[in-house]
């Protein structure tokens, strides 16, 4: 909005709804930020062999996994979940 990166309309069905679009300059932007983005983690994982990268992405995809059953089950509704 300010800065030209977005729009914000009201939902015309339900006017309490905003929708939040992205414009061509934020899409523009947000290109940017991920070619840098990109070029950095190339950087951190140059210290890694190809196969350490890899076992890496396989554990990083568990630990995702993981993290959404955690979600599903109400990580924050006070339960242990630790405790089995």
């Amino acid at each position: 909005m300010r800065d030209g990166l977005v729009t914000r309309e009201a939902l015309p069905s339900d006017r309490r709804v905003k929708q939040i679009r992205l414009t061509a300059k934020g899409k523009q932007r947000v290109g940017q930020v991920l070619e840098v983005h990109s070029r950095q983690i190339e950087k951190i994982l140059a210290g890694l062999t190809p196969e350490d990268q890899s076992e890496m992405q396989r554990l990083l995809g568990l630990l995702g996994e993981h993290l959404e059953t955690l979600a599903r089950n109400d990580i924050g509704g006070g339960k242990n979940t630790a405790e089995k």
